[in-house]
């Protein structure tokens, strides 16, 4: 599919901050290809700022403070970026950098919005409220020490509150969860989230059968893209981040369905943008909800790659202007991330299969995450700088490149 060009009435670039990401790669190559200038920023050393060496980045990267560290210094710096470069709006990725951004007021639009809206799907807590109003359902979730943990059984999960918060002199978060079986792992995992400073929370564990995952970009009861995708192999083989996953028809089926709840949760909770939201499967095939991540997501270069442009549709909606129109896209396309794919393969090397289920969902002509014929930059140096911190772990030596 050819990119749309959407013609705006503003030249300043998106800035794309997390660099380091592989989000931001592909955040900085949709943007880039469907037209726009863009500039990359972040906190780490040139070397280490995947984003800042895409082609589309026009090697525009300039060092910010960290966003984990504390807020007055981050605050000027960007504020001082984006007067500079007038640049049109924000592509944060990292949760720890939304949360930074959550309270200041740099004066343009960022993805996502810093609203009420965004409170309510990425709190845990909120976000049960929300599900149950849009009648959907979600892990029963309590807070430490309510009764009503009694009848909940085990194992249970304990997990933060909100995977990142921001406080004026850092950033705290921890992504995944503790699954606990008794109320000794129970209390010494709340003690560590605690210990931590983030707020814990105790919920039902979910038994599935499978996982599905949509993303969507919403706004007035309009969805402007859509995807929905189920997940073959994810890292850890438990449970965990995505690791290949294979397209789903958005019109009928399972896929359909887990589209329309995600619409109906983000609607409840006044929730407009870009939004991937994670389900469980279950036995008889219904949907629990797990999460709704609130921004860029791990396997952004997917649709990128089908011409879908979510990136793209993304800002148009922060800065108020016309969406494109919602595009097709074809069932059973497959997505692989190498590198969770071998840590998959790894953990799962005491299974006989382990190997031919692996060689059996791939093809030569799937996607593969970083990789690029025309902006092979990130991939490369993404693979330099895996080398690099293998060495150094083996060795103690550290690489003379890396400045």
């Amino acid at each position: 599919m050819k990119p749309n060009r959407h013609r705006r009435t503003g030249d300043g670039p998106i800035l794309v901050l997390d660099p380091i990401s592989r989000h931001a790669v592909a955040a900085v190559r949709g943007l880039g290809r469907a037209g726009w200038r863009v500039v990359v920023a972040g906190s780490e050393r040139r070397t280490d700022a995947l984003a800042g060496m895409s082609r589309y980045a026009a090697g525009s990267y300039t060092r910010l403070p960290d966003p984990h560290g504390e807020e007055t210094p981050f605050e000027t710096a960007l504020a001082q970026l984006v007067r500079g470069r007038r640049c049109q709006a924000i592509v944060a990725v990292s949760d720890a950098t939304i949360a930074r951004l959550r309270d200041l007021d740099i004066g343009v639009p960022t993805v996502p919005r810093m609203d009420t809206g965004l409170d309510r799907v990425i709190d845990k807590v909120s976000l049960a409220a929300v599900c149950a109003d849009a009648g959907v359902m979600y892990p029963p979730t309590w807070s430490p020490g309510l009764a009503a943990t009694a009848s909940a059984g085990w194992p249970r999960i304990v997990k933060p509150r909100r995977t990142a918060m921001a406080r004026p002199d850092r950033v705290v978060g921890r992504t995944g969860a503790f699954v606990v079986n008794d109320q000794a792992q129970q209390h010494a995992a709340l003690a560590e989230l605690r210990a931590e400073q983030l707020e814990p929370i105790i919920q039902a564990r979910v038994e599935r059968a499978g996982k599905v995952n949509v993303s969507i970009v919403r706004c007035d009861g309009r969805t402007s893209f859509r995807i929905a995708y189920r997940v073959l192999l994810e890292y850890p083989p438990q449970g965990g981040q995505a690791a290949a996953i294979v397209s789903l028809d958005p019109l009928r089926g399972i896929g359909a369905r887990a589209l329309e709840a995600a619409e109906r949760v983000c609607d409840a909770a006044g929730y407009t943008g870009l939004a991937n939201v994670e389900f469980y499967v279950q036995e008889d095939g219904a949907l629990c909800l797990i999460e709704v991540n609130a921004r860029v997501w791990g396997s952004v270069w997917f649709p990128e790659c089908l011409g879908l442009q979510p990136v793209q549709r993304a800002i148009l909606d922060v800065l108020g202007e016309d969406p494109l129109p919602p595009l097709d896209y074809p069932a059973g396309r497959r997505f692989h991330r190498p590198t969770l794919e071998a840590r998959w393969l790894l953990a799962s090397r005491r299974e006989p299969n382990a190997v031919r289920r692996l060689l059996a969902i791939i093809r030569p002509w799937d996607v593969f995450d970083l990789l690029s014929v025309t902006d092979p930059l990130p991939f490369v140096n993404g693979v330099r700088r895996m080398v690099a911190r293998s060495r150094e772990e083996f060795t103690g030596r550290s690489d003379p490149l890396r400045r």
